[in-house]
């Protein structure tokens, strides 16, 4: 009787399904760190929502305001 002989190629199949999960659960570490990364940035809540206060002496003053020949003008920088 012959016995089978483990070649090379029988090594790199036995060994792919490791590598190919290995790699699988770094991907996905790396995502799940990315996900958390750009939550913590994200302001929490509406600070859109948050208004300042516009007492009596604010609302007596807010007519005495007038906006007069507003234009549009044109600026450039260094880097155009």
């Amino acid at each position: 009787m012959t016995e089978p002989e483990s070649g090379a190629a029988g090594d790199e199949r036995s060994g792919f399904p490791v590598a190919l999960a290995t790699g699988a659960v770094v991907v996905v570490l790396l995502a799940a760190g990315l996900m958390l990364l750009t939550r913590s940035m994200q302001p929490r809540g509406p600070a859109a929502a948050a208004k300042l206060p516009f007492g009596a002496e604010e609302q007596a003053y807010a007519e005495r305001i007038h906006f007069q020949d507003i234009e549009m003008s044109r600026a450039t920088n260094f880097l155009n």
